[in-house]
């Protein structure tokens, strides 16, 4: 492909981006956050409230308190309600997710449609990265598909990883996830080349370990400067343990999580699970990469809070890219039908609804938090897209 195709190809999705911030910011209400306690929201707009010179002290809870890159950033744009800045900054973000992805996707050769439909499930999947950053606006969400992206670039460019030590101030101030990543991705480089490379090289280990430090002690610094309103007695491992004993007490929960997979990433995750366990094969170093952080992701859907389904779409650079990988074979016919598939999942033609006055009606969209009937129908529904893809494709064959 040519660079001028590539650059018409980018431009396309840019309009597309665009149009769909427009649209969407036109047709979703936001949750009023003055009627929601409980909403993250609140929290983030109490730091941005501090760095306006709004607030003389610093009242932000635990784990928030430490994800002050977002709020900091709104602070200094110039407008009425927060909500405003929040959203200058989603815009932003999406263009540049848009951006690494297209780029990422064009050197492994992901065929032209694949990215088509991966641009397009990001952008209107509802609990993507515009809907629902527009219903629930003041967030730090947002930059995460920006610095995912940007690591799936590194990967396939391993010379250019050293630039992890400039990404990795801002992305553990922008939330700590980043350093769960980080940590996951210096144990895997050790053990790969400890134990399964016959020519040993460690200079991605030393940038992953270089990193993790780094992380380390920003989010040290964070925490010394920036304290929890609700005291210094939590952790993230504390957060994680309490999240596993939820989990072992609420068995069914697993069988939630399996299906928000399903709501996350409809019919290709099926697909790429039949080719997976149909028909194993040797994998290069870049897909077991990106495999040890889907991995990571999904578990994040577990221990990582009770949303699963957003938790688990903020992956969305690694999970979809490794998923292309291993279906970008595949026949456009069968790619079309997934597609299809898929559709009922994005709520196209529907809005959001609101947990304030809509409470009951929004925790049917979440398989975290609907009625067993409701994740049962799903569930129905999945396994009938997995037998119809595994059929389609026997017949194909």
């Amino acid at each position: 492909m040519s660079k001028k195709i590539l650059f018409l190809i980018l431009c396309s999705f840019f309009l597309l981006a665009l149009a769909g911030l427009w649209y969407f910011e036109q047709t979703q209400p936001s949750v009023n956050y003055d009627q929601c306690e409980l909403c993250d929201g609140r929290q983030y707009e109490a730091a941005y409230d501090y760095f306006q010179g709004q607030q003389e002290n610093y009242q932000v809870k635990f784990p928030f308190h430490s994800r002050v890159l977002v709020p900091w950033l709104a602070a200094q744009f110039s407008f009425k309600s927060p909500k405003q800045a929040f959203v200058i900054i989603l815009w932003g973000c999406t263009l540049l997710t848009v951006l690494w992805l297209v780029l990422s996707w064009h050197w492994l050769d992901i065929p032209w449609y694949l990215q088509i439909i991966g641009i397009g499930w990001l952008l209107l999947h509802w609990t993507g990265i515009i809907r629902f950053n527009l219903y629930d606006p003041i967030t730090v969400d947002a930059p995460s598909y920006v610095f995912h992206s940007l690591l799936v670039l590194l990967l396939i460019r391993p010379r250019w990883l050293w630039l992890l030590l400039l990404i990795t101030p801002l992305a553990t101030a922008q939330k700590e996830s980043w350093l769960a990543i980080l940590l996951v991705l210096a144990l895997y480089e050790f053990v790969y080349q400890q134990f399964f490379n016959a020519k040993a090289t460690y200079r991605k280990l030393w940038i992953y370990t270089g990193a993790v430090v780094l992380s380390l002690v920003i989010k040290w610094w964070l925490n010394e400067w920036f304290v929890p309103s609700n005291g210094t007695g939590k952790n993230s491992l504390i957060t994680i343990l309490f999240f596993i004993k939820i989990t072992l007490q609420n068995p069914l929960d697993l069988v939630r999580w399996v299906v928000a997979m399903f709501i996350g990433f409809g019919g290709f995750w099926l697909l790429a699970w039949q080719k997976l366990w149909k028909r194993p094969r040797q994998s290069g170093e870049l897909q077991m990469t990106l495999g040890v952080l889907v991995v990571l992701h999904l578990a994040f859907g577990v221990l990582a809070g009770r949303d699963m389904t957003r938790i688990m779409f903020l992956g969305f650079p690694f999970i979809m890219t490794s998923i292309f990988l291993l279906i970008r074979d595949e026949s456009l016919t069968l790619i079309a039908v997934v597609t299809i598939l898929g559709l009922p999942i994005l709520r196209l033609i529907s809005a959001i609804p609101s947990q304030v006055n809509q409470n009951q009606v929004f925790k049917t969209w979440f398989p975290e938090y609907a009625p067993l009937d409701v994740v049962g129908a799903w569930a129905v529904y999945m396994v009938i897209c997995y037998w119809l893809i595994a059929k389609l494709r026997k017949w194909l064959q």
